[in-house]
């Protein structure tokens, strides 16, 4: 397959490690066939992924990293202004502990590294 009718996803293999929290991006790269679906999984530990938002990032080559979208705790997923609609579609699965990143119709303009993340709250008692 030639480069012009492929596009390279990739995904570092991220760690965010937090106390005993922390998650991963299982996938080093994906490549995919233009026009097709891309699907990427970050996979949370030592925390519910229901108890906390996930937050999706890419950094295209040469250029600043960005917020896409995340998903909050309570399901709703928020699209960042600017970002085309439709074109992103995020998930989680909260009995294998995991959110997806979904983007549709791959494009050139779509290489880039993906990442994921989360803030874990923590609240302060007095006693």
């Amino acid at each position: 397959m030639s480069p012009l009718h492929q596009s390279m996803l990739a995904v570092l293999g991220a760690l965010c490690v937090y106390g005993a929290a922390h998650l991963e991006q299982p996938q080093i790269s994906s490549t995919k066939t233009l026009s097709k679906t891309a699907r990427l999984e970050c996979v949370v530990y030592g925390v519910a992924i229901s108890a906390t938002s996930i937050y999706w990032y890419r950094e295209r080559p040469g250029e600043a990293i960005e917020l896409l979208v995340y998903i909050a705790s309570d399901g709703t997923v928020k699209m960042e202004s600017g970002i085309t609609s439709g074109k992103f579609e995020v998930d989680r699965i909260p009995e294998l502990s995991t959110s997806t990143l979904t983007i549709h119709n791959v494009e050139k303009k779509d290489i880039a590294t993906y990442y994921c993340a989360f803030w874990e709250v923590h609240s302060s008692r007095q006693l």
